[in-house]
């Protein structure tokens, strides 16, 4: 399980990419469904300026 901030729960579902550990990922927000809409709206992005997430 990872929380924290945006930038601090995408550095972690990187780490885990680039080390092999995950090649996918469940959301599971604490809270429905707003917390999916922060997850997308906060989280998506860094992964997307990371080369991490697809943008199509």
């Amino acid at each position: 399980m990872v929380a924290g901030t945006p930038e601090q729960v995408a550095h972690q579902i990187r780490v885990w990419f680039e080390q092999g550990a995950a090649d996918g990922f469940n959301v599971m927000p604490p809270w429905l469904t707003e917390g999916f809409d922060h997850f997308a709206d906060q989280v998506v992005p860094i992964l997307r300026g990371r080369g991490l997430f697809r943008t199509a």
